[in-house]
């Protein structure tokens, strides 16, 4: 633990976005299949009920966990967020491919399965990304070097700088 336990959270948050792109491949390959459509007008609104609810529940949560994220500067929460909104939107899109199986448009069904995975898929590789450029750190703030730099050279005694590492650790 060269930087201590800070890291754990971006190796979460790199893991749940491994997990989404494995998901999103899922959902990609399964939107190549036939489609069966609702046998019974049940079948059909039981879904437009319950893709409609995903979409409340998912959209409150995703802002409550960004909400917690940037308070805490937690990366695993940022990541949950993520995980929440992509939910939110996949079960959007979800509504309205059913609402269009009952208009008749039965291609809406696996196009909007090919959508959602593609959605899923992009934001498991943003996840993957920013929990990997804290890993490698990668420093956000591109300035923060060069503040750091005159800041030293205005100290009293200090000759001038040659080099300065910043690394992230953890949310700091």
């Amino acid at each position: 633990h060269h930087y201590g336990h800070g890291n754990a959270e971006p190796l979460a948050a790199a893991l749940v976005g491994c997990f989404l792109i494995a998901t999103g491949i899922g959902v990609i390959l399964s939107s190549l299949g036939p489609s069966p459509g609702f046998a019974t007008r049940t079948e059909w609104l039981l879904a437009l009920c319950g893709a409609s609810l995903s979409v409340v529940v998912n959209a409150y949560l995703a802002w409550y966990l960004t909400r917690g994220g940037h308070t805490r500067q937690s990366h695993a929460l940022r990541a949950m967020a993520r995980d929440k909104l992509s939910d939110a939107l996949a079960s959007t899109v979800v509504v309205l491919a059913v609402l269009a199986s009952q208009w008749g448009w039965r291609w809406a069904e696996p196009v909007t399965a090919l959508f959602i995975g593609v959605l899923i898929a992009w934001m498991g590789l943003g996840l993957v990304r920013s929990g990997v450029d804290v890993l490698m750190d990668r420093v956000p703030d591109t300035g923060l070097r060069e503040r750091l730099c005159r800041t030293a050279e205005g100290t009293e005694g200090v000759r001038g700088v040659q080099r300065v590492r910043v690394h992230p650790l953890g949310s700091h």
